[in-house]
């Protein structure tokens, strides 16, 4: 009886044929490779999105920050804040008293304790205190009272009164964009540290400033330190900047390596 091997060979005329070790290997190798030239230009292709969807947001909050402004004839802030270890967030608040928003001139005139903290809620804080309030009398004008209802929505009131002057905030939140994880911004300006950028009622800007926005959380933006100027002039190749000039106009800068900053 002839052996599978034999078999084919006489039925093929051809004897049988297989791969040695080193074609084995030559051809993983070639697998592996563009494997990782795949993963790695994917991964790529993600960092550039999220930055890009970051810039976006910076973008898309000045741009209301200053119509914002123009249209209700108010001050608005546009403010950097630090979510959490991972997160940033870029927010825009607008005040209800144009003084008291020109007295604001740094990030810690505007703490979470001060007389002019930063509401942390959204929508006109005395319209909601009001609307509040109205819900509570009615809720005790009912047949019967509602006291347990009533006291509720006078609780809620809480949330829009600052507790340290025990008023409603002069200022709330117009807007609150998050980057995307693992992207930082910061600030760049010529006013004091830590500076604070606002738009007028005429549509101006406070300062010139430029934000940034990298995967180098070095980088970083607090309220500690806002400024990264030394830090500017390294370049870096995924770095984004969006300029706003005092005369209003908002613009995307193109950064390249070893570049220093406007």
């Amino acid at each position: 009886m002839r052996k599978p091997a034999e078999t084919i060979r006489a039925t093929t005329g051809r004897p049988l044929l297989g791969f040695t070790m080193l074609e084995l290997l030559v051809v993983l190798a070639i697998i592996l490779f563009v494997t990782a030239s795949v993963v790695g230009g994917y991964s790529n292709m993600q960092k550039a999105q999220r930055l890009n969807t970051s810039v976006d947001r910076v973008i898309n909050a000045l741009n209301l920050a200053r119509s914002t402004a123009i249209s209700r004839n108010a001050v608005c802030h546009v403010r950097i804040i630090n979510t959490d270890t991972t997160e940033q967030a870029i927010s825009v608040q607008s005040y209800t008293n144009t003084s008291t928003a020109l007295q604001v001139r740094l990030e810690s005139d505007a703490t979470n304790t001060g007389p002019n903290a930063w509401s942390p809620t959204s929508g006109d804080t005395l319209t909601k205190v009001a609307e509040l309030e109205r819900y509570a009398v009615e809720a005790e004008t009912r047949t019967p009272p509602d006291t347990v209802l009533a006291e509720n929505y006078r609780k809620g009131k809480l949330l829009y009164y600052n507790p340290v002057t025990t008023q409603p905030y002069n200022n709330y939140r117009v807007e609150y964009l998050k980057l995307q994880p693992q992207v930082w911004f910061g600030v760049q300006s010529a006013a004091l540290s830590p500076p604070l950028l606002f738009f007028y009622p005429d549509g101006s800007a406070s300062v010139n400033t430029t934000f940034f926005v990298t995967e180098n959380e070095q980088w970083r933006d607090s309220s500690a330190n806002s400024t990264r100027g030394d830090a500017f002039t390294k370049g870096q190749a995924n770095l984004r900047m969006v300029r706003v000039f005092q005369g209003g106009m908002i613009k995307q800068l193109n950064q390249r390596r070893g570049d220093k900053m406007p």
